[in-house]
């Protein structure tokens, strides 16, 4: 790149702004999205996961929270500039972006700014002193634009836009400064080498992280996140679905009378689990009868119930993990919680043979050594942290589980696995159980995709044998399922399974003919 292609990027950049109003109509619609990006780490570590380590060195004072803010968007108009047709995000996008960037600093530096519209017109005068600013800036461009052809096959455009990008962050970053020590948003020549000096350190910084993870590979995976993100296949909106709170929201739910949210596959499983936990006031129960049950409770005991339904949850999960692995063995838990010194029995289908045991999801040792005392007699399934301790004993399994993580799936058997799987007969939706068939096959798929086990590639393999050419954008959209941890995503599973078996369910019956005869 030399220094002519340089300036027509630097001035194309800038030819933007003539399309503010417009950039702006797009970031009033995806506002939540856009706030979500620059303020939820978790979500903004994920869509740039290859390169989430320039944000490290970002730190809580107000300059590392700017330099977060012109990072996340440098981050963005790069990944853009390296894909083709840049996936179908236009100028808008970027430029929405820009604007919730300038609005984010123009705060941070302490402007009286009520919402992003308010900097629309600092757009306007950042154009207009354009010339200005590049004759000044230029001048101190001595590397002959070598610093950014750095790595072998990647279009040094790429690094061009990171640093524009910087630059103009930077510049809202002076300009703001001035605005509240002079009264007035303007970029003085005498501060051209300082916005040189900024620029070039932020540039440098994310550079050396960078180049050891800009790959084209890497710029397709973040450039896919980032369509997600905007088509709102990340989602960002359900905090009441996490697997951590779901049994809390849930209950609070059943209190309040509003059943319809308990709709579906995780809100069966939590009703399910109020009946085993208390099968004896509950078992039978109408949902009414146990919203009137837990509304006498006090704020104290509400918790306990929540915490006892939680537990009952998660070995709900874990009888799924041993129904799914494709062995002789099934599970099946107790209608009766209280079984003593028991939750589950498992009985192998080619001989008969039953055995009971209890389930134990603990890191602690002596918790397993106090039932081994009280019920001798009596298998422990642990989960895999406690066979450093029990490796040896003959009445101590380790069937892989830690709270709700299941089945192993891994590159090495996945050809294997996924040969066993059936394909759904539309024809027999209308059967019980199919649904959950479909669930429970599919689920130590997801398990292994959120461990990195197996590709996403694999992933859709496996969705489509079981669901047909649906299955493969419900697998894409159960890839997003590890922002919100297992259970988040076997509800999403669920929903999806349902969703799909019923909109077939519906196709195939709209084809039926009645012949009068």
């Amino acid at each position: 790149m030399d220094q002519k292609d340089f300036k027509n990027m630097f001035t194309d950049h800038f030819d933007r702004f003539k399309y503010k109003d417009k950039a702006f109509k797009w970031l009033e619609k995806n506002i939540d999205k856009t706030k979500a990006l620059f303020k939820d780490v978790k979500l903004r570590d994920f869509i740039f996961e290859p390169f989430k380590d320039v944000f490290i060195q970002q730190d809580n004072t107000d300059e590392g929270k700017i330099k977060s803010a012109i990072t996340t968007v440098a981050i963005v108009n790069m990944v853009l500039a390296g894909l083709p047709g840049k996936m179908g995000v236009g100028v808008a996008v970027s430029l929405g972006l820009e604007i919730w960037m300038a609005y984010a600093i123009g705060r941070q530096v302490g402007i009286a700014i009520s919402g992003p519209k308010d900097v629309l017109k600092y757009f306007g005068l950042m154009g207009g002193i354009l010339i200005t600013i590049f004759e000044g800036f230029r001048h101190l461009l001595g590397l002959g634009f070598s610093m950014f052809s750095i790595v072998p096959g990647i279009n040094p455009l790429i690094f061009a836009e990171l640093f524009v990008s910087n630059f103009v962050g930077v510049l809202f970053w002076v300009g703001f400064v001035q605005l509240k020590e002079k009264n007035e948003f303007k970029i003085p020549l005498q501060l051209i080498k300082q916005i040189h000096t900024k620029t070039k350190d932020l540039y440098i910084h994310q550079k050396d992280i960078l180049i050891n993870t800009l790959t084209k590979k890497n710029i397709k995976l973040v450039g896919r996140r980032i369509k997600a993100w905007l088509s709102g296949e990340i989602i960002i909106d359900k905090p009441a679905l996490k697997g951590e709170i779901f049994p809390f929201v849930a209950m609070a739910y059943l209190v309040q009378g509003k059943y319809d949210s308990l709709n579906g596959p995780l809100g069966d499983v939590f009703i399910k689990s109020i009946r085993r936990a208390y099968s004896n006031e509950l078992g039978n129960a109408t949902i009414e009868e146990m919203s009137e049950y837990f509304s006498k409770s006090s704020r104290s005991s509400l918790k306990g119930h929540v915490n006892l339904v939680k537990g009952e949850m998660r070995e709900e999960l874990g009888e799924i993990a041993e129904n799914t692995d494709s062995d002789q063995w099934t599970a099946e838990l107790h209608a009766d919680r209280t079984v003593p010194g028991s939750d589950v029995t498992f009985t192998n289908l080619e001989t008969g043979e039953r055995i009971v045991a209890q389930y134990k999801s603990t890191s602690n040792p002596e918790l397993i050594e106090t039932a081994l005392d009280k019920y001798p007699d009596i298998p422990i399934v642990a989960t895999s942290e406690m066979e450093e301790y029990f490796g040896d004993h003959p009445l101590v399994f380790f069937d892989g589980i830690s709270d709700s993580d299941l089945q192993e799936v891994t590159e090495e058997n996945f050809d294997r696995l996924v040969g066993l799987l059936d394909s759904v007969n539309v024809g027999e939706v209308v059967a019980a159980g199919v649904v959950a068939k479909a669930t429970a096959s599919l689920w130590p798929f997801v398990i292994a995709f959120l461990r990195k086990k197996i590709t996403q590639d694999q992933l859709n393999q496996a969705f489509e044998k079981v669901l047909g050419k649906a299955g493969v954008s419900l697998a894409s959209r159960m890839g997003y399922g590890l922002l919100f941890g297992t259970v988040f995503a076997w509800y999403l599973l669920a929903r999806g399974v349902i969703i799909i078996l019923r909109g077939a369910e519906n196709l195939v019956f709209s084809k039926e003919k009645v012949a009068i005869i």
